[in-house]
């Protein structure tokens, strides 16, 4: 009989261990299987083959069946890498964008350029945005068939009309590329704004409810040669009252959020928009977002 041992792991991808069955007869029969390691090995003469132990008469068979294990393992390497290859990649060098400061009311938009680093045909499909501001995304995807090699662009533009401080949209792209199945695309950057709102959120207190109390917000010009008009203020809930003070004509008001008592109110919601209606051309609309108590139960 004959002994056999595989060592000397290397970390590739795949090996092919060689089993031998010696009969009484000096010939040899291998089998093969693989496995999720790779080695080189070696004979008793320092080949790099195989470290194997067997009967002297044998070692002929060994050196050749020896050699046909590494044209199938060299064949095996091969067929992997060819067939990672042979698949859409799907790359996007600038996958987040910041377009800088613009003003509030600007049209901004980037166009995104989209790979395929791969051999086959990349498919781009079923484009959407999870952007929650109140800002318009708009999306233009140049093709949806991507050949080996070429690319495609996808142009993300998006209103700041009433987009106030940082914001940012993001858009998902669902690819056919294995190994990447969605692209996420930023754009991002600083809405400039002429009106300052003080405080910029209203948080309402159990207690506020019980009392009635009311809360007053400040709108104001930023810069001198600034001059606009309240015109009205719209709440998404009825039960919230508001009213509009001129502090200062053309620059400064105050708007009053009051509630009645309303503690025996259950059925309330737990947040309440407003909306100031301006004269200002970039800024037609300022929305004040309230956060209200849940009701004790």
């Amino acid at each position: 009989s004959s002994l056999w041992q595989a060592a000397r792991p290397l970390g590739a991808t795949r090996v092919l261990i060689i089993r031998w069955s010696v009969r009484t007869t000096p010939t040899a029969r291998a089998t093969a299987f693989a496995v999720p390691a790779s080695v080189f090995v070696k004979n008793e003469r320092g080949h790099d083959m195989m470290t194997i132990y067997i009967c002297k008469e044998t070692r002929l068979s060994v050196v050749f069946a020896s050699g046909i294990f590494m044209v199938a393992a060299a064949g095996h390497l091969l067929w992997s890498a060819a067939g990672q290859r042979a698949r859409p990649v799907a790359f996007c060098e600038e996958a987040v964008h910041d377009f800088g400061v613009a003003k509030s009311g600007d049209y901004v938009e980037h166009e995104f350029l989209i790979e395929n680093r791969g051999r086959q045909p990349l498919f781009l499909d079923n484009v959407r945005t999870d952007c929650r501001c109140s800002a318009t995304t708009v999306t233009t995807l140049s093709r949806q068939v991507v050949a080996p090699g070429s690319s495609a662009t996808l142009t993300i533009g998006f209103s700041l009309q009433g987009v106030r401080g940082n914001v940012q949209t993001r858009v998902l792209v669902e690819t056919s590329d294995p190994q990447r199945p969605a692209l996420m695309l930023r754009l991002e950057g600083i809405a400039e704004y002429d009106l300052l709102l003080e405080p910029e959120r209203i948080v309402f207190a159990a207690d506020d409810f019980l009392d009635g109390r009311a809360h007053t917000v400040e709108l104001s010009s930023r810069r001198n040669d600034v001059s606009f008009r309240v015109l009205r203020t719209h709440s998404d809930w009825d039960r919230l009252e508001t009213e509009i003070e001129t502090v200062a004509s053309g620059s400064v008001y105050h708007i009053h959020l009051a509630l009645p008592p309303l503690g025996h109110i259950v059925d309330r919601p737990d947040s309440v928009r407003v909306a100031v209606t301006t004269d200002h051309p970039a800024e037609p609309v300022i929305v004040i977002p309230i956060t209200l108590p849940r009701p004790s139960m």
